[in-house]
C-alpha cells in the first residue's frame, strides 16, 4: 500500500473530503447530527468544507498514500466556526437538536485557546483501511511540521473512542462538553514540542555543576524570576483564565535552546523526568555561557528566564 505523505492541493479537496466522509459513517456525535444514511452523505461533506475547508487554502491539509488517510490542520491565526456554520446546521439539522447544538458549540468556543495554536478539526482513516495503523503513520509528520512552530496544537474529538489514540501522540484532555442528548465532545491540548529536547541524554558525568533539588528557591533577582513564573497556574484551564498564554510559546522556544546548550556544555547536567516536574538550579549554574540563538530575538525577561531556569518544559527539565 501507497502511505507516501504529501500536502493535498485544492484540485483534490473533493477526494479528501470523501475520505473524510467514510472516516465518520459510525462517528456517535456526527452521526447524532445526521442520522439517515442519506442526508448523512449529502449533507456532512457541507460541515467537512464549513469547519475545515480553511486547510485547503492555507497549506494545512495532507494526506496518507492514495488518500487512505487525510488530515486538515488550520494554522495559526484561521479559527473555524462563524455564522454561515451555524446557518448550515440550522438548515440540514433537526430543530428538536439544533438548540443542543447550540449548546455545545457554546462550549466548544469557550474553551478554545485563545493564545497561538494549530487546531485539527479533521481528521480520519478510510472507514475500509481502518485498524492497520494509518493514522498514527499520518499523524507524526503531522506534528513534525507543528512542532517547527513550538506552538500547541488542539483538537476537538468527537468519538471518545479515539482519545487513547491521541493520548499516543500527546494530547491531554482538557474538557468534555455536551448538552442535552448530544453524545460527548473531548477537547484536547498538546502542549509546544521542541526537537531540541526528545533525544536521550548521556549518562551523568562527574564534576557537573549541581541540580538544587525541586521545592527550593533561589535567591535574589534569579529567585525573583522563579517565583512569577512557578505563581503560574500549571492547568491549562487556570492559565487561561489568568491570561498567561502568550508568554508561554517564546519562554518555551528559549529554553529549549539554553536547555540543549547546557547538555552540551555539561553533559549529564539535563535529566528525564516526568512531564511538568519543576526543576531548578543553582546560580553558579546560571552563569553557564548561552548561544546567541538562544538568546537573540526574545525580550529581556523571557531571555534571562530562559538562562536561569528550566520551568514546566515537557519531557525535559533542568
Amino acid at each position: 500500500m501507497d502511505v507516501e505523505f504529501a500536502s493535498v492541493s485544492e484540485t483534490e479537496r473533493e477526494r479528501a473530503i470523501g475520505t473524510l466522509v467514510l472516516a465518520f459513517t459510525a462517528d456517535p456525535f456526527v452521526r447524532w447530527i445526521y442520522p439517515e444514511a442519506s442526508q448523512y452523505l449529502s449533507r456532512f461533506p457541507e460541515a467537512l468544507q464549513a469547519f475545515g475547508g480553511a486547510a485547503f487554502s492555507h497549506g494545512g491539509a495532507w494526506r496518507l498514500g492514495d488518500f487512505a488517510a487525510v488530515a486538515l490542520w488550520l494554522p495559526p491565526g484561521i479559527e473555524p466556526g462563524g455564522d454561515a456554520n451555524l446557518a448550515l446546521f440550522q438548515a440540514t439539522v433537526d430543530s428538536r437538536k439544533f438548540n443542543d447544538l447550540l449548546g455545545v458549540f457554546g462550549q466548544m468556543e469557550e474553551a478554545h485557546p485563545a493564545m497561538p495554536h494549530w487546531y485539527l478539526p479533521w481528521f480520519g482513516v478510510d472507514c475500509a483501511l481502518q485498524g492497520q495503523g494509518l493514522g498514527s503513520r499520518l499523524m507524526t509528520p503531522c506534528l513534525e511540521i507543528v512542532d517547527r512552530d513550538h506552538l500547541p496544537a488542539y483538537l476537538d474529538s468527537t468519538n471518545p473512542r479515539n482519545v487513547p489514540f491521541y493520548q499516543r501522540q500527546g494530547f491531554e484532555v482538557t474538557g468534555r462538553w455536551q448538552a442535552g442528548d448530544s453524545p460527548p465532545i473531548i477537547s484536547m491540548l498538546r502542549e509546544p514540542r521542541s526537537p531540541h529536547v526528545l533525544a536521550a541524554p548521556e549518562p551523568a558525568a562527574a564534576g557537573h555543576l549541581p541540580i538544587r533539588a525541586p521545592g527550593r528557591r533561589g535567591r535574589g533577582h534569579t529567585g525573583r524570576v522563579l517565583g512569577s513564573l512557578r505563581s503560574t497556574p500549571s492547568s491549562w484551564a487556570s492559565r487561561r483564565r489568568a491570561g498567561a498564554c502568550l508568554a508561554w510559546p517564546h519562554i518555551r522556544t528559549a529554553l529549549a535552546a539554553n536547555l540543549a546548550d547546557r547538555q552540551h556544555l555539561l553533559p549529564g547536567a539535563c535529566r528525564v523526568r516526568k512531564p511538568w516536574t519543576v526543576f531548578t538550579h543553582t546560580s553558579r549554574a546560571a552563569r553557564v555561557p548561552c548561544s546567541e540563538r538562544a538568546s537573540s530575538g526574545f525580550p529581556p525577561d523571557v531571555r534571562q528566564a530562559a538562562q536561569v531556569i528550566a520551568v514546566k518544559f515537557p519531557r525535559i527539565e533542568l
